[in-house]
């Protein structure tokens, strides 16, 4: 009785505040009318009629419309922020619900957070003019006028009125663009608003710094170590084009990642074949238009077609292979609704692998309890686990379940996979038992299948496929991985492995993989970042499918070819394991840029590369039939 006597009595005070805060809330309103701050009619009752924000990068043009719609019914601007609220959804909703209490109420902070974070603002505008490119089924009328928008919203924002004005903020983005980077920081920090300013920031800052210049750095050298011996590398960029040979030559120093110094790296004495399409020079001595390697060159030329070079002017690389995609480094296809990781975990494993899965593991099911040999077992065996498969077969919920109960055993790992399941208080692990049975998870495993095994191909015959069993789930990440990313420009193929010692004839022993030295061997394709674009696993030497040029070039052309990377300017960095002359001679047909390190007795190199060289000495080789440059050099002793 006393607890009820004192929830009633809570439920009352409880409804007093609320009255009391109605009651504040009416004399507040009623106080706005009396001195004609106030709206007409609250917001809460006259709700927007403006549709929700849809399309954030339009976010400008929606806030204009929406300010034009309080103005019109005579809002305050303490009301905006959560009138505008009831209109945002997804992004643009979650961004609004991390602001702090009083940035939520203040229309100005949120329109100030809004349109920095979908690049609506004057920096937003000037980025999107600047980088302004067409887009798929874009005519050209649509495009230069969505460009004139981006350019018009950056002047107007800027607070250009004049033609002066609109001169200085042309020519301040195109000077800056050439100058350096601390430079450039430091005037815009100063903010300086026309050219007068703009100068006087400029020597101020020239005066503090004597020993530094305002021009942007371009040159770096190959190596950042400290040993004496620093080879530098420099790209010579051709004019007009005479035939296959460049007719104007001139220089330039290209940056080159410390990284790089270190993939040169081979052993004692390093070894590297580049492969940067590297055209035949002239010598800058000579007049004539047209570039060739001279009869001594041709004369010396090895076996193999290869000429050592000493001449400085013959080992200066040249690229002439364009980099054609359009949007590289980004995602792309990705639903709207796609937030969460299991969202995008979903991209990958979708609806139709589920509906396989459920389909093919409830079909070995049936074949499997329907056999013989299974029903004379049960028989002798009653309570065996095999009489608890569900009549219909399992679901997608609990095939789901069975995924993630996977996934987490990956995470939390034990010894014998029972003990995910034991009631021992130091080891237990609850979470198990609570989404699934042990029993029902061990004849799940015993179940799982992806294809019809009433339809594989035997061990032997036309047509085998030793990855029969999980071919759906390879070709759909392979699928999955291309339709949703567009890989960066520097590419890489290399092999990893799955560490497990089952007894399988797939396994394979690398000794240098110190993570897991048995197991199955997959090459991969990535891109810069780590993100996998394509793999295909090892079956072994025996079942693997055979190439005339060797197992590596085979690699490369499939994983390349089914990449879809080839003709496309990309470049292709690799190990010594890959890297052979036929196989750079491919790429540079298919108009693919090679760099790689290159054991010493591979087939086509030159003849004097196995040449023990004095530290700091380094030899240059060139084959001027096919536009490929070798290169020996040793940095320290050991």
């Amino acid at each position: 009785m006393q607890n009820q006597k004192d929830e009633s009595q809570r439920q009352l005070e409880l409804r007093r505040l609320e009255l009391e805060a109605e009651t504040k809330k009416i004399e507040l309103n009623s106080k706005h009318h009396a001195d004609g701050a106030g709206p007409k009619l609250n917001y809460m009752t006259q709700r927007p009629t403006i549709p929700p924000l849809n399309d954030p990068s339009q976010v400008d043009l929606y806030l204009e419309r929406f300010e034009s719609h309080a103005t019109a019914f005579d809002w305050h601007e303490s009301e905006c922020a959560s009138c505008l609220s009831n209109l945002l959804q997804d992004e643009a909703l979650s961004i609004f619900l991390s602001l702090g209490p009083a940035e939520g109420a203040d229309y100005q902070a949120v329109k100030r957070v809004l349109l920095q974070r979908f690049e609506c603002d004057r920096n937003g505008f000037r980025s999107k003019f600047l980088s302004v490119k067409p887009q798929e089924a874009e005519d050209f009328g649509t495009f230069i006028n969505r460009a004139k928008r981006y350019f018009d919203r950056w002047v107007e924002l800027s607070g250009v009125t004049t033609l002066e004005g609109l001169s200085y903020l042309v020519c301040t983005e195109i000077v800056l663009q050439a100058c350096d980077e601390d430079f450039v920081a430091y005037v815009k920090n100063r903010s300086p608003s026309d050219m007068v300013s703009l100068k006087t920031v400029a020597s101020a800052y020239i005066d503090a710094r004597p020993n530094k210049s305002f021009h942007k750095k371009h040159s770096i050298s190959l190596s950042a170590r400290s040993e004496p011996y620093r080879p530098s590398i420099r790209i010579v960029e051709k004019g007009n084009n005479r035939g296959n040979w460049p007719a104007e030559v001139t220089t330039r120093h290209v940056p080159i990642k410390t990284k790089l110094t270190s993939f040169l790296s081979f052993g004692s004495t390093q070894t590297c074949l580049l492969k940067d399409q590297f055209k035949p020079f002239k010598f800058l001595g000579v007049n004539e238009g047209e570039v060739r390697p001279t009869v001594e060159q041709n004369l010396q030329a090895d076996n193999n077609g290869w000429v050592q070079v000493t001449n400085d002017t013959d080992f200066r690389p040249v690229c002439d292979i364009n980099f054609t995609v359009r949007q590289p480094l980004s995602a792309r296809n990705i639903p709207e609704h796609c937030k969460d990781p299991i969202d995008y975990f979903s991209l990958f494993i979708d609806d139709d692998f589920w509906q396989t899965l459920r389909r093919e593991t409830n079909r070995y099911a049936d074949q499997f309890l329907g056999s013989d040999a299974t029903v004379a077992w049960i028989e002798n065996h009653p309570s065996s686990r095999y009489t608890k498969w569900p009549a219909n077969g399992v679901d997608i919920t609990k095939l789901k379940k069975y995924v993630g109960l996977l996934l987490n055993m990956g995470l939390t790992e034990k010894k014998v996979r029972d003990d995910y399941w034991t009631i021992r208080r130091s080891q237990a692990t609850p979470y198990f038992g609570s989404i699934m049975p042990v029993d029902e998870f061990n004849l799940i495993s015993r179940m799982l299948h992806l294809n019809n095994t009433e339809r594989e191909i035997a061990r032997g015959e036309e047509g085998y496929d030793p990855w029969c069993k999980v071919r759906v789930m390879l070709d759909q990440v392979n699928k999955k991985s291309k339709l949703y990313y567009v890989p960066s420009r520097n590419l890489s193929i290399d092999e990893s492995m799955i560490g497990m010692k089952n007894r399988v004839v797939f396994i394979q022993y690398m000794p240098n993989k110190r993570h897991a030295r048995f197991g199955l061997k997959k090459f991969e394709l990535c891109d810069s970042n780590g993100y996998i674009h394509h793999l295909e696993i090892y079956a072994g030497k025996e079942l693997d499918t055979q190439h005339n040029e060797g197992q590596a070039f085979g690699v490369v052309e499939r994983l390349m070819r089914e990449s879809n990377v080839l003709n496309k300017g990309y470049h292709l960095f690799i190990d010594n394991f890959y890297t052979k002359p036929k196989i750079a001679e491919f790429l540079h047909n298919h108009k693919t840029l090679l760099t790689g390190t290159i054991r010493a007795n591979s087939k086509g190199l030159p003849q004097g590369f196995k040449q023990k060289l004095q530290v700091g000495e380094s030899k240059f080789w060139r084959r001027y039939d096919c536009d490929m440059l070798a290169l020996s050099f040793r940095e320290k002793k050991s």
